[in-house]
């Protein structure tokens, strides 16, 4: 207990324009669990109606918040953010987090405008490690894996396998309809924008879940797994995806018991090999994905890393 109450003394203030797959408020469920006094702010309410997600506020309200802070966090490279927190005459320190297109697009850019005012930043994708921000930390996104549970599921031959993008484009998903039509296995497809809990519904009556195929995203590298990948593994599901930069994640975390498809090849080796596995065989590397996200990604371990490798 002593140890919490005095995580307790800092204040943390999260804040984003647009909360993308909830990163922000996640990541202050993953310090709250450690004991830290974090809220997360957010002005614009996200298309998928997360149930439970950032409080909106005004630029007058964000701006005592940041005030009394000892830390402000800044999510998704927000450059409106920044000027708020100038503005506001914050003695807080600073950490920005790049987690996206935004940043992907011009990182020398966004280096510029917010490395003379960061203490610290986090790249939330390993293919932006090395680019020029300030004290780089990689972390990857928390997940709420107390409350994804496990979906209890008797396994039958043929498998179901599912694709559900966030985003048509940014998941490649035409390369991933394409290969699953040519090695002749089905795949329940969908790109509709529905909420949250629909989604985790459909997810929830797959066996192996294909996140990703995406090596280059508007001729930058690209092809890193998400936060549809976490949940999904949350859920034990066996989960097809990428990582273009494994080394980073590797150097970090350890090992990582996605379904690493980095090319056409190994996507198709993979999706056949699952195919033809036996049920006892998936339902162990189910179980090995659920266990994977617990000890790497959960509330509880995401804040202890924070609690390292950020705050310090």
């Amino acid at each position: 207990m002593v140890y919490l109450q005095r995580n307790n003394d800092i204040k943390v203030i999260n804040y984003t324009r647009t909360d993308w797959s909830n990163f922000a408020f996640d990541n202050a469920m993953a310090l709250q669990s450690v004991g830290i006094n974090c809220k997360s702010y957010v002005v614009n309410k996200h298309a998928f109606k997360y149930i439970h997600t950032s409080e909106q506020i005004t630029n007058e309200n964000i701006m005592k918040e940041m005030y009394q802070a000892d830390y402000v966090q800044i999510f998704h490279s927000d450059a409106k953010a920044l000027e708020i927190f100038i503005e506001s005459g914050s003695k807080a320190k600073l950490i920005v987090y790049h987690a996206g297109s935004v940043y992907r697009r011009d990182p020398e850019f966004y280096n510029k405008l917010f490395n003379p005012h960061i203490y610290k930043s986090v790249i939330a994708l390993p293919e932006f490690a090395g680019l020029g921000s300030k004290n780089e930390q990689y972390l990857v996104g928390a997940i709420d894996t107390d409350s994804i549970t496990p979906a209890i599921k008797s396994l039958v031959h043929p498998y179901i396998f599912a694709h559900y993008p966030s985003s048509y484009e940014k998941k490649g998903s035409y390369d991933i309809c394409r290969m699953m039509e040519e090695i002749k296995i089905p795949v329940k497809f969908s790109s509709d924008t529905i909420t949250m809990m629909e989604h985790y519904k459909r997810t929830m009556e797959c066996d192996v879940y294909i996140e990703l195929f995406k090596p280059i995203l508007e001729g930058n590298p690209y092809g890193s797994f998400g936060i549809q990948a976490l949940e999904a593994a949350a859920m034990g599901k066996s989960v097809v995806t990428q990582n273009m930069n494994e080394d980073v994640y590797f150097n970090e975390y350890g090992f990582c018991r996605l379904m690493l498809a980095n090319n056409e090849t190994d996507f198709k080796d993979i999706v056949e090999l699952l195919d033809k596995s036996s049920p006892d065989e998936i339902k162990n590397l189910q179980e090995e994905t659920r266990q994977w996200v617990v000890d790497n990604h959960s509330y509880k371990s995401t804040g202890l890393k924070l609690l390292k490798k950020i705050l310090n």
